[in-house]
C-alpha cells in the first residue's frame, strides 16, 4: 500500500490492511476438520482438526519425513520455530518450505507425541529459491517440471491410462487429459509415445463409447487438437471432428450445460460456463486444426461468450455477472486461453483483460462454487496471456500464492490438489492436481496454443468469426488500462476488495470510491458504484457528475450504476440517491446517452436502469424511448428497458402495466423472464399498485396466451415451453385472483400439449414452491373453470399413451392427482 493513500482510509481500516499479511488463502473454519493434504514435497500428510491442531495422518515411505522418523499422529506445533497457532496453518506451512529449499534444505518440525514435546528435522533438496518473474527462466521450476513430468509418465498403464498413486484409472476424463496436455506443454520429445499411447487408447474408447458430457467433450477435444498441432498426426481428426459434431448437437442459444440438450430452468437458462468455455476452445482449435465445423454454430458460440468480457466476470451461465468472485472458479481464465487463440486485436485484448483479472484475483486461490478446482487449475494456464505492461502483475501473483504450489508439491513428483476449505475435498489430489498445477509451472514455455503458443506448421490459417456485438465504444470496455484520471495504482487488489465488498467496505473517504470508478477491473468500478450508492452527499453528487461527463464509457457506466444501485444479480436494485436529485443532476446526462446511436451498449444498459430511479414523470415523457429498446436483440438492453418503465412504481397507470405485460410475452430469453417476474412482484406486492378492471383484464389475458405462445429459443426443444409456461403461472401468483379468470383459455391452450415428460410440465400441474399449480388453481374457482377440466380430462385419456419409460416417480403419480382433482371438482359443480 502506497502511504499516499493513507488519507483516503480510516485508521480502523488502514490498520485491518496493513496487517492483512503478505499472503492471501481462503478462510479456514475453526469448528471443522480441514481434510488429508499434502505437506509439500516432505512426504507428510495431515489434517487440521477441530480448533486448529495440525495433526500427522500419513507419512509416506522412503521420503524426507520418514527418514525424519515422523510418525502418524503427531501434532505439529510449529515449523522452523514459528507457530502454527496461526489463521490458516497451510501458509505458516508451505512458505516455511520455500524458505528452506532456498537455504539450508532444513524444516524444523516442534511435534507433541505421547504428551512431550520434541523438534525433528526433515531435509528437502535445496532446490534454491524461485527466481523473480518465476515459472520463466526459473531453475527451481525446472527442477519441478522434471520431477513431475517423470511422475506422470510413470504413472501411465500399458493400456494408456494413468493412475495416479491409489486413485482409479484416468483415460476419458478431465484428469487424464490434463496430465497428457501438461507432457505435451514440456516440449520434450521424448514424452510423446506416452502421449500418443493415451491418446490411441482415448480415440479407440470414443468410437466405443461417443462422450455425451460436456464436461469431458471439451478437454478431450482440447487434448486432441493440440496434440495434431504437435504431431500432424491425423488419425485423431475423425474423433475431433465427432466431438465438435456433438458440440453443435448440444448448443442452446451459443452455450452449453453439462451435456445434452439442457433443462432451461436451471441456473436460469441452464447454460454451464464452466463447461462450455473449453467446448468453445475444442471448436476454435478444431477450426485451426482443419477439421470441418458448423461456423454457424461456431460463429455464436464465439458470441455468446464475447458479450460477457468487461462486464463483470464470465458468469455461471446466460445470466448477469456474480459480483463477489473475482475469477469465478476459472471461467475468466478458461476464456482468456479461448480469446489468445485468435490472431485479432478484438480478442486479443479481450484475452489479456481476462487474464489481468485473473492474475488480480491472487486473494481468493481457492473460491469456486463446487470447490476451488477449476480456479486453480485454470489460474496458470491464464496468466501467461496478461499484457506485456502487466507481467509484474503476474509475478506479484505468483509471490502470492507461492506457498499453495510449495505446499500442493509430492514427493517423488507431481502435486496435489489442496482441499478447499473448509472441508471440501472434491478437486483434490494428485490425480486431479499433477497435469493442472504442472501446467501452471510449463505455460511459459508456451508449448501449446492454449499457452500462447504460436501457429504449427500443421495449423490452418482461417479468420475469426466476424461478432457483431456493440459499437465501437463497446471496445473500450475490453481495455486494461485505468481510464484517464485514475492516477498512480496505490493499492493492492486484495487491499481494494476488502474496501469495497470484503470487510472494511465503505471504510475509506469518497474520493478513494471515486478514482476506483476509472479502474480498468470491471469489477472494482462495480464495487465501488455499489459503495458510492448508500452515500446521499453532495460530495457523492459531485463524483456522479464528473463520471458521467468522463471522456470514456466505462466511467459513464460506473456513473449510471451508483445512481441505480446495480448489484448485478439482485432485483430491484436500491439506492440512497433520491428520485428528486437523480432527475434534477444526471436526467440529462441519461438522456444523452439513450439518444446517441454511437453509445455503448453496456452504458446504454446502465443508463436505462438509472432512468428508473428518476422521477416518475420523467421517466413517462421517455417512454417512446425506453420502448425502443424494449425491443433489442440483446437481453441485457430489453431488461435496461422493462426496469426503466418499473420506475414509474405507484405512480404506474394500467395502460403502462399493460406495456410491461407486452415486454414479457416478447421475451425469449430465460434469465431475462425471471428478472420481469420480480418487477410484477415489485409493483404488486411491493408498491400495492391496483390495476383497473379494463387493464387487468387485458393483462390476464395476455398471460393466458403466453401460457402457449411466448418466443422460446427453438434448441431447448419442448422443454422451453413448460419453462415458460411455468413462468407465467409464477408471474401471475402476483396478482389479484380476478385476472385467474381472464387467463382460463390461455391454460386450457396450454394443457392441449401438455406432456408429462419435463420437471416444469409436471410442476405446472402438481404445483411448486413458486407457484400453486393447476389443481390447486381450479379447486379455487367455479364452473368458468370447465375448459381447464375438460382439458385435464383429454390428459387422462391419454395418459397412458405416454412414454412411460420417459415419466419419473412424480409424473407417474401426476395420473392419480388429476384425476382426484377432476372428481372433486366435478362432484362440487355438478
Amino acid at each position: 500500500m502506497e502511504l499516499s493513500i493513507l488519507r483516503y482510509i480510516r485508521v480502523s481500516a488502514v490498520f485491518a490492511l496493513l496487517t492483512s499479511g503478505a499472503v492471501r488463502a481462503q478462510k479456514m473454519d475453526p469448528e471443522k476438520v480441514y481434510p488429508r493434504f499434502p505437506i509439500g514435497p516432505t512426504g507428510l500428510y495431515a489434517t487440521i482438526e477441530k480448533g486448529g491442531a495440525v495433526t500427522v495422518e500419513q507419512v509416506a515411505a522412503s521420503t524426507p519425513a520418514a527418514e525424519a522418523q515422523l510418525m502418524k499422529g503427531d501434532l505439529i506445533l510449529a515449523i522452523n520455530y514459528k507457530s502454527l497457532k496461526v489463521g490458516d496453518p497451510r501458509v505458516a506451512l508451505g512458505t516455511a518450505i520455500a524458505e528452506a529449499e532456498a537455504t539450508n534444505g532444513k524444516l524444523v518440525f516442534t511435534i507433541e507425541r505421547g504428551g512431550m514435546q520434541k523438534h525433528a528435522t526433515v531435509i528437502l533438496q535445496k532446490l534454491g529459491g524461485y527466481a523473480e518473474g518465476w515459472p520463466e527462466k526459473c531453475s527451481k521450476s525446472a527442477s519441478i517440471i522434471k520431477s513431475t513430468t517423470r511422475y506422470i509418465v510413470e504413472s501411465q498403464q500399458e493400456n494408456g491410462s494413468y493412475v495416479f498413486g491409489n486413485a482409479r484409472p484416468e483415460l476419458a476424463g478431465l484428469k487424464g487429459c490434463l496430465a497428457s496436455l501438461y507432457l505435451l506443454s514440456t516440449g520434450e520429445p521424448e514424452v510423446l509415445p506416452v502421449v500418443e499411447r493415451h491418446v490411441q487408447a482415448l480415440i479407440k474408447k470414443l468410437k466405443k463409447q461417443p462422450t455425451t458430457s460436456n464436461w469431458h467433450l471439451g478437454y478431450q477435444g482440447i487434448l486432441l487438437a493440440e496434440y495434431y498441432l504437435k504431431t500432424g498426426d491425423r488419425s485423431v481428426l475423425p474423433s475431433l471432428k465427432s466431438l465438435c459434431d456433438q458440440a453443435v448437437r448440444s448448443q442452446v442459444a451459443g452455450g452449453w450445460g453439462h451435456g445434452g440438450i439442457p433443462g432451461p430452468g436451471y441456473v436460469q437458462s441452464g447454460l454451464m460456463s464452466s463447461a462450455g468455455v473449453p467446448v468453445l476452445t475444442t471448436l476454435i482449435l478444431a477450426n485451426e486444426c482443419g477439421v470441418e465445423i458448423d461456423q454457424k454454430a461456431y460463429a455464436q458460440a464465439v458470441k455468446f461468450m464475447y458479450r460477457m468480457v468487461g462486464h463483470g466476470c464470465v458468469p455461471y451461465g446466460d445470466h448477469r455477472s456474480e459480483l463477489w468472485w473475482s475469477n469465478t472458479n476459472g471461467r475468466n481464465a478458461m476464456l482468456a486461453c479461448a480469446f489468445a487463440l485468435f490472431d485479432d486485436p478484438i480478442f486479443q485484448q479481450a484475452s489479456g483483460l481476462l487474464a489481468t483479472m485473473v492474475v488480480d484475483s491472487y486473494f481468493q486461490p481457492e473460491f469456486g462454487h463446487t470447490g476451488g478446482g477449476f480456479n486453480v487449475m485454470w489460474r496458470g494456464m491464464a496468466s501467461v496471456h496478461v499484457p506485456s505492461d502487466r507481467r509484474s502483475s503476474y509475478s506479484r501473483q505468483m509471490r502470492k500464492l507461492e506457498w499453495y504450489y510449495e505446499l500442493s508439491r509430492q514427493s517423488g513428483g507431481g502435486f496435489s490438489i489442496l482441499p478447499t476449505p473448509p472441508n471440501n475435498v472434491r478437486y483434490a489430489g494428485a490425480a486431479w492436481g499433477s497435469g493442472a498445477i504442472g501446467l501452471t509451472y510449463t505455460a511459459p514455455l508456451r508449448q501449446l496454443r492454449i499457452l500462447g503458443g504460436p501457429p504449427t506448421k500443421h495449423s490452418v490459417t482461417r479468420k475469426p468469426p466476424v461478432i457483431q456485438w456493440g459499437t465501437q465504444a463497446d471496445r473500450a470496455f475490453l481495455s486494461t488500462e485505468h481510464a484517464k484520471g485514475f492516477g498512480k495504482e496505490e493499492l493492492e487488489p486484495h487491499e481494494i476488495y476488502d474496501l469495497t465488498i470484503g470487510k472494511q467496505m465503505g471504510n475509506a473517504q469518497i474520493a478513494l470510491y471515486a478514482k476506483h470508478l476509472r479502474h480498468a477491473n470491471p469489477l472494482v468500478r462495480s464495487w465501488c458504484a455499489r459503495v458510492l450508492k448508500d452515500k446521499n452527499s453532495d460530495e457523492t453528487f459531485e463524483v456522479i457528475a464528473k463520471a458521467l461527463a468522463h471522456g470514456d464509457p466505462r466511467v459513464r457506466r460506473a456513473g449510471f450504476d451508483i445512481i441505480s444501485g446495480y448489484d448485478n444479480w439482485r432485483r430491484p436494485f436500491k439506492s440512497a440517491i433520491s428520485r428528486r436529485e437523480v432527475s434534477r443532476r444526471f436526467l440529462p446526462a441519461i438522456l444523452k446517452t439513450l439518444n446517441n446511436p454511437q453509445s455503448s451498449w453496456w452504458e446504454i444498459d446502465g443508463a436505462l436502469f438509472a432512468l428508473g430511479r428518476a422521477e416518475p414523470e420523467d421517466i413517462r415523457r421517455h417512454v417512446g424511448l425506453i420502448d425502443q429498446f424494449s425491443k433489442h436483440e440483446e437481453w441485457y438492453l430489453r431488461e435496461g428497458a422493462f426496469w426503466a418503465l418499473v420506475g414509474l412504481r405507484k405512480s404506474m397507470t394500467g395502460e403502462e402495466f399493460e406495456k410491461l405485460t407486452d415486454m414479457y410475452a416478447r421475451s425469449r430469453h430465460v434469465f431475462e423472464r425471471s428478472s420481469f417476474d420480480r418487477g410484477f412482484w415489485t409493483i404488486l406486492k411491493s408498491d400495492r399498485v391496483v390495476l383497473g378492471e379494463l387493464s387487468e383484464s387485458a393483462v390476464g389475458r395476455k398471460l393466458g396466451k403466453t401460457m402457449h405462445d411466448i418466443p422460446v429459443v427453438p434448441e431447448y426443444g419442448r422443454a422451453a415451453l413448460h419453462e415458460a409456461a411455468h413462468r407465467t403461472m409464477m408471474v401471475a401468483k402476483h396478482f389479484d385472483s380476478r385476472i385467474d379468470e381472464d387467463m382460463i383459455p390461455g391454460i386450457a391452450d396450454y394443457l392441449k400439449v401438455w406432456e408429462p415428460y419435463h420437471q416444469h410440465s409436471v410442476w405446472l400441474i402438481s404445483g411448486s414452491r413458486w407457484q400453486p399449480g393447476v389443481l390447486k388453481f381450479i379447486g379455487s374457482m367455479g364452473e368458468e373453470a370447465q375448459p381447464i377440466v375438460m382439458e385435464l380430462e383429454n390428459i387422462l385419456k391419454r395418459y397412458d399413451r405416454f412414454d412411460s419409460k420417459r415419466n419419473g416417480k412424480v409424473a407417474g403419480e401426476l395420473k392419480g392427482q388429476i384425476q382426484a382433482a377432476v372428481i372433486a371438482w366435478r362432484e362440487k359443480h355438478s
